[in-house]
């Protein structure tokens, strides 16, 4: 049987995150019949009941040393897992435990990441120093594979791939043709993002786009408490009927 350990921001309720992680379990299940799926999370218990795999606390480090010990192979990402905009936390958090992986001669897989901003130069320096031992790096934009390689890492060995999310569906499920002269509602969905300066842009596109074609907005939460301020920030400034929809409860869909 082989061993898969993954690490990334799962188990804090966003579920973005939370699509991602799901998005992996199916593609990686569906590759493996005979493998033993290992999950770090803020929220353990949560994560093993939700996906059916194993789980341990992401801070525990003694359980992840011994889940490092029985694995065969390591997995960061997806999201954006490198960035020191929100923490300057996050980036020692999560090349550590790489770090810990590569000491038990783990085979690691930076996965489908985007990566950046890196304001921090010890920090820049830490990400190319570690991800230059990886086994395989793919990222899920150009910008971020440019970025990698202006601190340090070589082109040949970045891969641009898609977002896991594009995964969680198949080719046979049933979609919508969406045609624009039947809009009726629009789905948007915010977070706060340095000065929020970006909300104007989505204000000025939907009350311009809502002069021809008459519809409402739901502003859909996908951070249970993160987000809920901004939304309602863009409620505010939208010259049309809009409501804030909670979506953080609802992970039907990406099992």
């Amino acid at each position: 049987m082989k061993r898969i350990l993954i690490s990334g921001y799962y188990g804090f309720d966003n579920l973005g995150d939370e699509a991602i992680i799901g998005s992996m379990i199916k593609m990686i299940k569906t590759m493996y019949e005979d493998i033993e799926i290992t999950v770090l999370s803020n929220k353990a218990r949560q994560t093993s009941s939700r996906y059916g795999v194993e789980s341990i606390y992401r801070y525990d480090i003694f359980k992840i040393m011994s889940a490092m010990k029985r694995s065969d192979l390591f997995i960061s990402g997806g999201g954006s897992l490198l960035q020191d905009v929100t923490s300057m936390k996050t980036v020692p958090y999560y090349l550590g435990v790489i770090f810990l992986a590569q000491i038990f001669n783990l085979r690691t897989i930076f996965f489908a990441q985007g990566v950046g901003p890196l304001k921090s130069k010890f920090n820049r320096f830490l990400v190319s120093k570690i991800l230059n031992n990886m086994d395989y790096i793919s990222v899920r934009d150009k910008d971020s594979k440019n970025l990698l390689e202006k601190i340090g890492l070589k082109s040949d060995i970045i891969n641009i791939t898609d977002d896991p999310v594009y995964g969680l569906y198949n080719e046979s499920d049933k979609v919508k043709e969406f045609e624009q002269e039947e809009i009726k509602k629009i789905g948007v969905s915010v977070r706060s993002w340095n000065n929020n300066n970006y909300i104007k842009s989505i204000v000025n596109f939907l009350n311009k786009l809502n002069l021809e074609k008459n519809f409402s907005v739901e502003i859909l939460t996908f951070h249970k408490g993160e987000d809920i301020i901004i939304s309602n920030r863009l409620k505010k400034m939208l010259k049309m009927e809009a409501e804030v929809v909670d979506y953080t409860d609802d992970f039907s869909k990406i099992k």
